[in-house]
């Protein structure tokens, strides 16, 4: 086998690991949003019941005490689902430049991923219009902003009930 041939096999095989390693962070990424998401489903359920079994009790506070504590509860889930969205973008960004790296190496038409980059991703980084940029990550995020909204609307309401 000629040199040439086998740097080309030794760039297709490191190339077919690390797109294995990215799909392994994609599952795991899931795994988290789906886990997260469950854990803020679960978190509002029990404000729910809480709501529902005691009713409002303006003048004692010591029945609230269970709620603001879910809230809190659900707040440190919403920050540390946020982080970990942020982190994995960041890996998934750095793994995903190492590809587009080795596609270089490439002929033209084999290059997908640096296509799709180029013709969907970039449009983000460049801030082109939103109908021309794809991405999940800024609608997890927005969506741990609305649980910790509804958690922080639950608490002030609760709060402002206390003292009035």
């Amino acid at each position: 086998m000629a040199e040439n041939e086998t740097s080309d096999k030794n760039i297709g095989d490191q190339y077919s690991m690390f797109f294995s390693h990215v799909n392994m962070l994609i599952d795991r990424r899931q795994n988290i949003t789906t886990i997260y998401l469950s854990v803020n489903t679960a978190v509002l359920g029990i404000i729910a019941f809480i709501f529902q079994n005691q009713g409002a009790h303006p003048l004692d506070w010591t029945k609230h005490i269970p709620t603001i504590g879910f809230c809190l509860a659900g707040l440190v889930a919403c920050d540390l689902w946020r982080r970990s969205i942020k982190q994995y973008r960041a890996l998934l960004d750095w793994w995903y430049s190492q590809l587009r790296a080795l596609e270089s190496g490439f002929d033209e038409k084999l290059r997908l991923l640096t296509k799709e980059f180029e013709e969907l991703y970039k449009a983000e980084r460049e801030n082109k219009p939103a109908t021309t940029r794809i991405g999940l990550s800024r609608y997890e995020i927005r969506l741990t902003w609305l649980f910790s909204t509804i958690y922080l609307v639950f608490g002030i309401s609760i709060l402002s009930g206390m003292f009035v």
